[in-house]
């Protein structure tokens, strides 16, 4: 698969999601795949087992185009994607060689005490 390939199924099938820095005004649209995190293992510190694909629906696994790295953006960035806030965890871009695909993220719903 092909870097255009890549960004063209990001712009066919993603949502579109807004991105407001913490200090900042501006806002960003993006189009952006977002998935639940599913937990793959029945074990947890607290020793309740819970069932493989399980999710808590917290954190969220964020696919979108090369040209917005989400890790330039400052902590505590919201993003607004169906009805939803989230903040970015941690982000980076992913490459194949020399070529760079696509950036990804782990997002967190937003549980801030303010309308976003």
């Amino acid at each position: 698969m092909y870097r255009g390939d890549i960004a063209n199924n990001i712009r066919s099938y993603g949502r579109k999601c807004v991105i407001q820095p913490y200090d900042s005004d501006s806002v960003i649209t993006v189009k952006a795949i977002l998935n639940p995190i599913l937990h793959k293992t029945k074990l947890y510190l607290t020793n309740n087992r819970r069932a493989d694909g399980y999710s808590d629906c917290t954190h969220y696994l964020y696919i979108g185009e090369p040209k917005l790295n989400l890790a330039d953006f400052p902590p505590g960035t919201v993003l607004r994607c169906s009805g939803q806030a989230y903040t970015i965890k941690y982000a980076a871009l992913y490459t194949d060689g020399k070529t760079t695909l696509y950036c990804w993220a782990i997002l967190e719903k937003y549980m801030g005490g303010f309308d976003v």
